[in-house]
């Protein structure tokens, strides 16, 4: 048994320093190829740093004289542009130079016309406000025409009113004259036939009273027919009387009819004229109501009539006055120069950097190889047996 363990310890050991040992030589192959490889990548690398920097001048090179072309051509670009500009300046110019010349001359033409249609305007208006004045002239006659033509007939109408009341007063006064004269010839008439009746019967009452005396009579007989003839000569009196004093009293009647009739003839033919008077009156009265508001309604007519024509010269002027204004506002403000073109200026010209210029880098580092004892190796290969060595010498302990 602690042979055997013993055996086992010893061939572990040797096996593990065996390895370890194949294991190094191994390494330090893999330490050569790598070194040898990194001198090869660090040759490449340094070849190829040699080409981009020679590559990298060139380029420089390239790009200065591409810069050098560009800007050439840029600045030529820009002067021909000046150029251009320029001749676009002086063209703008003379355009705003002539606009402003048009404008101007129609600002002159427009206020030319403005100045025509003004005159125009107030020679047509002042013709209408002539016209209406001389319409209302002719109105103002025809009024104060009508107005004398009616006072006038108003003057006849009360002239012959009064003149008629004047025939009628003179027609009553007449009749009443005729028909007075007419009664107290009636009258006379009357009294003359009354007096000469009563006469006649005095004298035959004193005819039949000389007969009875010249008969001879006497006596009662002879006394009766006295008084019997006397008192019939009395009795036709009396009759002759009472006729008379009715004649009269109808010719007084008839007389009182007539005052009264005069009278109120009289009244009559005042209250015409005084009809007359007053209507003549009232009709003056009308037509110098109707003048005066006629008058008044002329005046203001004529009021208006001015008032309107000073008005539309007014608005006549203030059109002149907008259209001028307008014209004006039409006409563009005297042009200035334009801002001059700057000229182009000479473009920068770039700086360069040089093309840094590599050093050769130091060699790769390869790392050293990763050595491990073969001795440590092999002990560690024997470890594993130990305890069986040291558990076997136990048991033969125990056993002795």
């Amino acid at each position: 048994m602690v042979l055997g363990a013993i055996a086992g310890a010893v061939i572990g050991g040797i096996f593990g320093f065996g390895q370890q040992q194949q294991s190094n030589n191994n390494a330090d192959k893999v330490q050569r190829d790598l070194k040898d490889h990194n001198r090869k990548v660090d040759k490449y690398n340094w070849d190829e740093t040699q080409r981009k920097y020679d590559f990298a001048v060139d380029g420089l090179e390239i790009r200065k004289r591409n810069d050098d072309r560009n800007i050439a051509y840029q600045e030529a670009s820009m002067q021909i542009d000046y150029q251009d500009r320029l001749a676009i300046r002086d063209y703008e110019q003379s355009q705003i130079n002539r606009a402003f010349q048009k404008s101007a001359e129609q600002r002159f033409k427009q206020n030319g016309f403005n100045s025509v249609a003004e005159q125009s305007a107030t020679r047509q208006q002042l013709r209408a406000h002539q016209e209406a004045v001389s319409e209302l002239m002719f109105d103002e006659t025809y009024s104060l025409l009508d107005y004398f033509g009616n006072t006038t007939g108003a003057h006849f109408s009360k002239a012959k009113q009064l003149a008629d009341a004047s025939f009628n007063e003179a027609s009553s006064k007449l009749d009443y004259q005729k028909s007075k004269g007419s009664l107290n010839i009636k009258r006379n008439a009357i009294r003359a036939e009354s007096q000469i009746s009563t006469q006649n019967a005095i004298v035959e009452g004193m005819k039949a009273a000389g007969k009875i005396s010249a008969a001879g009579g006497q006596g009662r007989s002879a006394a009766k027919a006295m008084i019997g003839v006397l008192a019939e000569s009395g009795a036709r009196q009396s009759a002759i009387a009472n006729t008379l004093m009715f004649a009269e009293n109808e010719i007084s009647l008839n007389l009182g009819a007539l005052e009264d009739q005069m009278i109120l003839d009289q009244t009559m033919v005042l209250a015409s004229k005084n009809a007359a008077i007053n209507q003549f009156n009232i009709e003056t009265s009308k037509l110098d109501a109707a003048k005066a508001t006629d008058s008044l309604a002329f005046d203001a007519t004529r009021e208006n009539i001015d008032m309107r024509n000073k008005f539309v010269l007014q608005q006549i002027q203030q059109a002149r006055m907008q259209a001028d204004l307008e014209a004006e506002a039409q006409m563009m403000l005297y042009p200035d120069a334009l801002p001059p073109i700057s000229a182009p200026l000479a473009l920068p010209r770039p700086e360069y950097q040089d093309i840094f210029e590599p050093t050769q880098p130091p060699e790769t580092y390869t790392a050293a190889a990763a050595y491990s004892s073969p001795w440590l190796a092999g002990a560690s290969g024997a470890m594993p047996y130990v305890p069986g060595i040291i558990d076997a010498f136990n048991k033969k302990n125990k056993s002795d």
